[in-house]
């Protein structure tokens, strides 16, 4: 990498970390409480150990290659992020794992009007209270 591009997102991270600190705290003292006898997400290690998992983030290529994952639920571990869950849904396609990270209340419009009991979660601690408490009908791993 070049110096001046290395300059230019060193400056960006610390843009976004002093942007963002006081939300991230807030979010981690709240949800401590929550992930009080949750599961840990290093539960998931053994479980997945060699299976095969397709990790499916949001993109310009997403809506291409959706119609690729159809049926392969049961032959590999379908790992999504919160900006690709519903559009999974709506073309019948249920993930096994949802992460979501963002610290953001705006994300838990992503799991609006979804049953998400269903479901696994991956959730960063950081992540906004309002979405946690939304998503913890589901499993929730921290």
């Amino acid at each position: 990498m070049d110096q001046e591009r290395e300059q230019l997102l060193n400056t960006i991270s610390k843009n976004t970390i002093n942007f963002r600190l006081k939300d991230w705290i807030t979010n981690f003292l709240v949800n401590q409480e929550k992930c009080k006898g949750g599961y840990g997400v290093a539960s998931l290690i053994d479980t997945l150990k060699y299976v095969p998992c397709i990790i499916v983030g949001s993109g310009p290529s997403l809506d291409g290659d959706i119609a690729k994952l159809k049926g392969l639920e049961d032959r590999a571990c379908i790992i999504t992020s919160d900006s690709t869950f519903k559009a999974l849904l709506d073309n019948d396609i249920h993930p096994h794992i949802c992460l979501t990270t963002d610290s953001k209340g705006k994300v838990k419009e992503f799991f609006k009007d979804i049953d998400v009991s269903k479901y696994n979660f991956v959730l960063d601690t950081f992540c906004h209270p309002e979405t946690a408490d939304m998503l913890s009908e589901g499993r929730v791993y921290w």
